[in-house]
């Protein structure tokens, strides 16, 4: 006697639940996508404070400034409107140039700037344009961009600021430190 082995039945709704299976995977992350803020409209703003206000310590307001913190920086630094302001409290050292100069390149991943700090008052600046950037490894600055390091000491603290971007927003950070050293 012969057994008839069993067909399977409607081998393609098989097929057809796969490839629906697969269109939902598919389309999951457009909808969820959809569905939560976009990621701009999360992110507070601040008034930008130079030092670092989060713990108690020594800090500077800028006025008029309004920024975005960036995450997962080194530095805490700060998105301006295209300008990039890393901000940081250090203690104060024998070498504040050198420290600066340090800070600089932390903050543009390159290497160490060749140029010297000038001083006035207790504050201490140094300012790369585009061409010097990219002598250190920085490039991705346009024409008429710069870095500009600055830094404030009082007592045995140090606020050092490190603008990336236009030169208005690095003169109005040295004008803030600068009236900072002045009260």
């Amino acid at each position: 006697m012969q057994v008839d082995k069993p067909t399977p039945r409607k081998p393609w709704l098989w097929a057809i639940v796969l490839v629906v299976s697969i269109a939902a995977l598919m389309a999951l992350p457009n909808v969820l996508s959809n569905a939560l803020p976009p990621v701009h409209e999360t992110v507070e703003k601040e008034e930008l404070k130079l030092g670092d206000p989060s713990d108690g310590e020594w800090n500077i307001p800028v006025s008029g400034v309004v920024c975005q913190e960036v995450p997962l920086k080194l530095i805490k630094t700060y998105d301006c409107g295209g300008d990039e302001v890393a901000t940081s409290v250090i203690e104060t050292t024998d070498n504040p140039d050198l420290a600066l100069q340090r800070l600089t390149r932390a903050v543009a991943n390159s290497d160490l700037p060749t140029e010297t700090p000038h001083q006035t008052g207790n504050v201490r600046v140094i300012t790369l344009d585009s061409e010097q950037a990219k002598n250190i490894g920085k490039y991705g600055l346009s024409e008429g961009q710069q870095i500009t390091g600055a830094s404030l000491t009082r007592k045995d603290q140090t606020i050092v600021a490190i603008v990336t971007g236009s030169p208005q927003m690095g003169h109005q950070i040295v004008q803030t430190l600068e009236k900072a050293s002045a009260q």
